[in-house]
């Protein structure tokens, strides 16, 4: 029973294969913390919001956090925060911790123990990836890490022969890498992604929610909002939030295709031929109009290949259908006869 695990910022997502159907799994990785009181107790209730207690607070995980929001008032809290694992909250570890169980089903069979794909944050540091590793093997599976942009080429490229370029971009960071024949031949990594996006945005437009004890909180998620449902598209913004949202992508993607013009050596050294397809994968690629926009960007570009065509991949489960894919063929090469010696 082997599963991919995708642990990206905003989402933690799983994919695994039951009797030649895939079971998709998928909860918010955010958590919210509301004072303990009477009236708490009843307006999350009145809601039929799930929580757990912990001293003097509430804690509402995944979707029950993002509901919750509107209800108090106040903003859920990223259990990854630019992609690292809390060093000194033991809370936010145990919620972290509480997710991916709820992801990953304890293991059926006895013997040989099965393979878990694994994409992290980009960003992440190497505790906290150790100590997400941690956790998927506590659940009784090898982790198998893989990157994100790996994973994508893996349940994209299959029809050709695993070579092409991968563009994710993610809620906190972004990454553009060439796969030849499913080996990496070069790649950039960009620790910038939407939330950053949204939090410039809110800043600079002072927006703000109060929740019922009265204290400010900068509103992020409503550029989030805006920025999921655009005015108009990104070639075309239909209104003044959507013109911040076009200039900021503009920066962004400008900012990585500079630095993809500066691959060409390590492309060349890889015999990498010289037009592929190019793969968009991650939540940010399904804003309106990204691939006329993209193809906007890329025009007068002196990247080290053409581009043949560009693909916007599921946003969902791509990452996660890759590491799925990571994992099975791991355990395939595990159980594979090695040869005797004679």
């Amino acid at each position: 029973m082997n599963i991919g695990l995708d642990l990206g910022t905003d989402r933690f997502r799983s994919l695994r294969a039951i009797d030649g159907r895939l079971v998709a799994r998928a909860v918010p990785s955010r958590c919210s913390m509301v004072d303990d009181t009477p009236a708490a107790r009843r307006l999350l209730e009145r809601a039929s919001l799930p929580y757990a207690v912990c001293q003097s607070d509430l804690i509402l995980l995944g979707e029950a956090a993002l509901e919750s929001a509107a209800l108090v008032g106040k903003p859920s809290i990223e259990l990854l925060p630019g992609g690292n694992v809390p060093s000194n909250d033991p809370p936010a570890r145990q919620v972290i911790a509480a997710l991916i169980e709820s992801l990953l089903p304890a293991p059926t069979l006895s013997g040989t123990r099965p393979v878990c794909g694994l994409v992290l944050p980009h960003s992440g540091t190497a505790d906290g990836a150790d100590f997400l590793t941690h956790l998927v093997e506590l659940r009784g599976y090898v982790a198998e890490q893989i990157r994100a942009a790996d994973a994508v080429a893996l349940a994209t490229l299959s029809q050709e022969m695993l070579t092409g370029a991968v563009l994710t971009l993610g809620a906190n960071s972004a990454e553009f890498a060439v796969i030849h024949h499913g080996r990496r031949a070069a790649h950039i990594l960009i620790d910038v992604g939407t939330a950053d996006i949204d939090r410039a945005i809110a800043e600079a437009d002072d927006l703000h929610i109060y929740d019922t004890a009265g204290v400010r909180f900068r509103d992020d998620a409503s550029v989030g909002r805006s920025r999921e449902n655009l005015s108009g598209s990104l070639l075309n913004p239909g209104d003044a939030r959507a013109k911040q949202i076009e200039a900021a992508y503009t920066r962004w993607l400008d900012s990585i295709i500079l630095q993809a013009t500066e691959l060409t050596g390590k492309t060349v050294m890889a015999g990498v031929p010289g037009k592929l397809p190019l793969v968009c994968a991650g939540g940010p690629t399904q804003i309106r109009g990204f691939v006329p926009f993209l193809e906007s960007r890329l025009r007068s570009a002196d990247l080290p290949f053409d581009v043949s065509e560009i693909r916007v991949a599921d946003a969902a489960y791509t990452a996660a259908r890759g590491a799925l894919a990571h994992a099975e063929l791991t355990r395939a090469e595990a159980q594979r006869p090695t040869a005797k010696v004679a």
